[in-house]
């Protein structure tokens, strides 16, 4: 009996993946992958599609777009709304040779420049899938197996976490033919996730119940400070006040009361002092109250941004801070970096990991606003709590030549989360690695500063951070 891998290879091999237009070159424009009005699939891009990594099949037959996802042994329809209303209403696509480049989300001009693609090549037929219902109704002991072949499979690091899969296997395989508990298994694929160390594995129960590791260093920190002190009785309580005093300073002490939120109070910035710009970054996503399209974010991202370097154009330096960033989208980190380069920079190359190895998708660059950029020098600060798409923009900003990295290290989860729906159960896990031009990639260690700075200090962590940029301004100075 074959594998479903192996029956994927075989319509490859039997049906090739050449899919040219009348023996004509494919052109290169992006082009709708979903006409809105015939409300159907472009004709160019109707069939079966594997993905290159991430273990995709879309079937792009009829009139919708359907999602499965498999692995060695299985395969499944996905439970992921989501990305088969992008399909509709914002994916963009185009051919690069045989394989079709989608663009998930729709920015425009820059549709191109701000996205991940994704490759998919063409495949023969849809094998045989469990429906969504069969899935929901399937037995914890294939639950299982689905979840650790999708982790075994497209989990990129398990070199770096120190992951051997096979134990982990025999560690659980027993328990859970033992049972038909849908609770415990979610607390032992939980136990799974967390051992990866990864705050990007997730599992979910159906109730919206979220398992995952969340350890940082400066936690540990924070907590010294807890466990010395005797005013404040609730853990949580304390890292509440830890960052609202960290914030506050930023805003009373740093910028005087004198300094402007933006774009949902996302960024804040003003004047250290008269020859010193601020800029505090607090996230890359909610850059506005009301659920809009990405694209209309990054349109208000561009013109704050272009009226916040306008009004720092005097100053020596300015500090760009996401020392609090727990992330976003890239495509708004990306947008903002381009206000500090007068030309296009190579910033990182995008990884895929499937099946113990890595397919290159393709090469991001920061492209330069059509605004003046900021051409003095910037000085990007980081902590351990900096993650995810502030990592991103970390790669990008360094790319800048009058850019300098200072503080501590990135907590090191620049991977986008691979969705996939188990059953009751919802997973992700991290599946990309971006290295630089010069081959580095910094997944599990973080992003090293150039100069360290120490930020949060044991003596008074609601001080630290303001401690720390007071210490920069008299480094810059």
């Amino acid at each position: 009996m074959k594998t479903l891998s192996q029956w994927l290879f075989l319509a490859f091999i039997s049906f090739g993946t050449v899919y040219t237009l009348c023996g004509q070159e494919v052109s290169d424009q992006l082009t709708f992958t979903f006409s809105q009005e015939d409300a159907s699939i472009h004709p160019r891009i109707k069939g079966i599609w594997k993905s290159i990594g991430g273990g995709y099949i879309w079937d792009a037959r009829g009139d919708s777009f359907h999602l499965y996802s498999y692995t060695e042994n299985y395969c499944f329809r996905e439970r992921n709304d989501y990305q088969e209303r992008l399909m509709i209403f914002e994916a963009q696509f185009l051919f690069k040779g045989d394989t079709l480049r989608i663009f998930p989300t729709d920015y425009g001009e820059q549709t191109a420049q701000l996205n991940t693609p994704v490759d998919f090549i063409r495949v023969g037929e849809l094998p045989n899938c469990l429906s969504r219902e069969k899935l929901q109704k399937a037995g914890t002991d294939m639950i299982f197996a689905i979840f650790l072949e999708n982790m075994e499979e497209n989990y990129a690091f398990s070199k770096e976490r120190k992951l051997d899969w096979e134990k982990i296997r025999m560690r659980y395989i027993d328990r859970v033919k033992d049972t038909t508990n849908q609770d415990s298994l979610f607390q032992w694929m939980g136990e799974i996730v967390q051992s990866t160390k990864d705050h990007h594995t997730k599992i979910f129960n159906k109730s919206g119940q979220k398992i995952q590791y969340t350890y940082t260093p400066s936690s540990d920190i924070v907590y010294d400070a807890y466990s010395h002190q005797s005013k404040v009785k609730d853990l949580n309580t304390f890292f509440g006040q830890f960052f609202e005093s960290n914030y506050r300073h930023i805003s009373d002490t740093l910028l005087q009361g004198k300094g402007k939120k933006v774009l949902n109070g996302k960024i804040e910035w003003g004047r250290l002092n008269q020859g010193i710009g601020y800029i505090h970054i607090h996230q890359f996503s909610g850059f506005v109250k009301d659920p809009i399209p990405r694209k209309q974010q990054v349109d208000s991202i561009r013109y704050y941004m272009t009226e916040i370097i306008d009004n720092l154009r005097d100053t020596d330096a300015i500090i760009v801070d996401v020392s609090f960033n727990f992330g976003g989208f890239d495509a708004a980190a990306l947008t903002i970096a381009g206000h500090f380069t007068p030309e296009k920079l190579w910033a990182y190359s995008n990884q895929v990991f499937h099946q113990n190895s890595y397919q290159t998708v393709m090469e991001t660059y920061v492209y330069p606003s059509t605004a003046e950029p900021y051409l003095k020098p910037v000085y990007l600060l980081t902590t351990d709590i900096t993650r995810s798409a502030a990592e991103i923009f970390s790669m990008a900003m360094r790319a800048i030549p009058h850019v300098k990295h200072v503080g501590k290290p990135t907590l090191g989860i620049l991977s986008g989360m691979l969705n996939k729906s188990l059953g009751p159960f919802h997973t992700t896990c991290s599946y990309q690695r971006f290295l630089t031009p010069d081959g580095k990639f910094f997944e599990a260690t973080g992003i090293p500063p150039e100069m360290e700075l120490e930020i949060f200090n044991r003596p008074d962590v609601m001080k630290g951070h303001l401690e720390a940029v007071r210490e920069l301004i008299r480094i810059i100075e």
